[in-house]
């Protein structure tokens, strides 16, 4: 399933590649998505793959949280901050922005893998990113500055 409306050229190029290709098993939803929507989207998948190219800043658009938050794992290219997370909290696979035979590998090894083999390292990663949590960082850290 590949979601999401864009009018950007590299989104273009993935419209015509998915009509080129005219397979089945390749879903095309070329609309803004609701929440509901989006959050299904998410819950349907085994892996979410991130097709991002290099950014001129390390910013997550909020996705990668997202995703990992509805504890489904990720296969992300190997760039800032993608990879931090992957490698910190071992969440998903990594590859190569652009290689193509480096994503073959990473979506061979997702399937050898399994989502189950990732769900424990995602609730890890789920405790430290919950809000509750965030929210009480945020609290302890007002009040280390407001002592000083």
């Amino acid at each position: 399933v590949i979601a999401g409306e864009s009018q950007n050229s590299y989104a273009v190029n993935i419209d015509k590649m998915v009509k080129v290709l005219n397979k089945k098993n390749i879903i095309r939803i070329s609309k803004y998505l609701t929440d509901e929507e989006y959050r299904g989207v998410i819950h349907k998948t085994h892996f979410v793959l991130f097709c991002n190219k290099i950014a001129p800043s390390v910013a997550s658009n909020g996705t990668l949280f997202d995703t990992l938050l509805n504890s489904r794992p990720v296969i992300v290219p190997d760039q800032r901050p993608f990879n931090y997370y992957v490698k910190k909290y071992n969440i998903g696979l990594t590859y190569k922005a652009g290689d193509k035979k480096s994503l073959l590998r990473a979506l061979n090894r997702a399937k050898e893998d399994g989502v189950d083999n990732y769900i424990d390292n995602i609730r890890k990663f789920q405790k430290d990113y919950l809000l509750d949590k965030v929210i009480n960082n945020i609290k302890q850290n007002i009040a280390l500055r407001n002592q000083e």
